[in-house]
């Protein structure tokens, strides 16, 4: 591996995108590249030709001497070139060539990104982009918390939101009450689709309601769905795990039922 090479991969291995976010560079041997390389110059009649297309190499300095060893074996006569190919035309695209290709990993929580579940690598992208952004435009993200477990959810994606929404506005789209309510969501908008068990004012095709999870605003007798309850109430009744996500604000806070 040449100087340059070591240094990019030790640079790039250094950077840790935040405390438990890192991403780490590898220095590998691109087998398939050589193979046909190898495959294109030198005849593969010969079981040592063989061997030298299938070889594997772990550092730069290992490749010379395979250069030298294909050589010897050349000159020795225990191999031959394919028509066309040449000692100088071999020696020059073996030169021109880098055969090594740097491989980056993410690993999240000690956790490589490959090795994640879907859920866990859409919540490491979206930790990616907000921090490695320094936009202070709202974002819009809809459903983070798809193919997360509970676990994930309460204790990775809300804790990520609330610091982050100090940074830059946090728009979400979601049907889990854990990340509306323990985000500590300012605003909540519910949404309404008009039917015959849950008209909407005028009968608008949409209709939506706005306004704080302790917003108290709410008129039993109207005849529009959003506007017959509570901020609160929509939450438990719409969105999964709603009543168990308040009971855990209210024991975190120590608020009243």
């Amino acid at each position: 591996m040449s100087n340059i090479a070591s240094e990019l991969i030790q640079a790039i291995s250094s950077i840790t995108i935040s405390q438990d976010l890192q991403i780490l560079a590898t220095n590998i041997f691109d087998k398939f590249k050589f193979n046909e390389f190898i495959k294109k110059t030198i005849n593969q009649q010969p079981e040592k030709a063989k061997l030298f297309a299938e070889m594997q190499v772990a550092s730069q300095i290992e490749l010379l001497d395979k250069y030298h060893e294909i050589v010897a074996s050349l000159e020795e006569g225990e191999i031959r070139f394919r028509g066309g190919s040449t000692l100088e035309t071999f020696t020059k695209e073996f030169f021109d060539n880098s055969w090594f290709k740097i491989k980056f990993d993410v690993i999240y929580d000690g956790d490589n990104y490959n090795e994640m579940s879907q859920g866990k690598k859409a919540f490491v992208v979206l930790k990616m982009t907000l921090d490695c952004s320094e936009s202070k435009c709202p974002i819009i993200i809809d459903q983070p918390e798809d193919d997360l477990d509970n676990r994930a959810i309460y204790s990775e994606l809300v804790t990520f939101l609330k610091q982050k929404k100090k940074e830059r506005q946090i728009i979400l789209v979601t049907h889990n009450a854990n990340v509306v309510v323990n985000a500590d969501s300012e605003l909540i908008i519910v949404a309404n689709q008009h039917g015959i068990h849950s008209p909407n004012m005028n009968n608008h095709k949409f209709q939506y309601k706005f306004g704080s999870i302790e917003s108290l605003e709410h008129d039993p007798n109207c005849s529009s769905t959003l506007n017959q309850k509570t901020i609160k109430s929509h939450i438990c009744e719409i969105l999964e795990g709603g009543d168990r996500a308040f009971k855990l604000r209210e024991q975190k806070y120590n608020l009243a039922s």
